[in-house]
């Protein structure tokens, strides 16, 4: 069976909610071609069944309405349920419903692209890091891992140091991106630096250890990972 132009339905009573996972399924599901949306019940069965669709995305947590609920309404028109919530309470009851996956908010794509290899088969994982999600306060922001410099971690935050010079600080540790990069070029330097392999030139061995970097930052390089840098360096 094909991936190509599956049709997708959102029941979100939040439009904002509704918009970002549209913007997800277009920037990292391209199997996924024909989007519509619906703010309650009643839409989304009076969407469901005007049209077939492959897959449905229900919010738990819909107004006032139970998402849990419509889900045994909804499936009968299609079979293929994915939960989308907030809240990780909900998460053994929506497992005595017919949906076949649980996501939780803000959805991160390599669980999206889980949640669809469990409806489509031939749904290939998703290659971290070909984009990174980052949950700035203004919203979501997504950039490209060549855009980067480094990362520096403080807290619960980590603020981008971006090849034109910008700066994003994004909700979400350190260890959190190192995971996402680790694969693509970045090297974890100190316990409060990512950097990007291709942006070092110089190892400055004077007044302690630092990685220099083409933007002329220096960042500091732990000893006792001074040999596993040098190895990935010229990898």
């Amino acid at each position: 069976m094909s991936t190509i132009g599956k049709r997708a339905l959102l029941v979100d009573d939040e439009a904002d909610a509704r918009g970002v996972l549209r913007e997800l399924l277009n920037l990292f599901c391209p199997e996924v071609t024909d989007v519509h949306e619906a703010k309650n019940s009643k839409e989304s069965l009076e969407v469901i069944k005007a049209h077939p669709f492959d897959l449905v995305f229900i919010d738990i947590e819909i107004g006032r309405e139970s998402g849990l609920e419509l889900a045994e309404h909804l499936f009968t028109y299609c079979p293929n349920l994915i939960f989308v919530t907030a809240h990780d309470r909900y998460a053994i009851e929506a497992f005595d419903t017919p949906a076949l996956h649980y996501l939780l908010k803000p959805v991160h794509p390599k669980h999206l692209r889980r949640a669809l290899g469990k409806v489509f088969r031939e749904v290939q994982p998703m290659k971290e890091s070909d984009r990174v999600l980052l949950h700035l306060r203004e919203g979501i922001f997504i950039v490209k891992p060549a855009e980067l410099v480094y990362v520096l971690g403080d807290g619960n935050y980590s603020t981008f140091y971006m090849r034109d010079g910008r700066k994003l600080i994004a909700s979400k540790h350190l260890a959190h991106y190192e995971e996402l990069l680790s694969e693509k070029c970045f090297f974890r330097t100190h316990q409060s630096y990512l950097v990007h392999l291709a942006r070092v030139e110089q190892i400055d061995t004077q007044d302690g250890l630092f990685a220099v970097l083409d933007n002329g930052d220096r960042i500091p390089l732990a000893r006792r990972r001074k040999e596993a840098f040098i190895r990935a360096l010229t990898r």
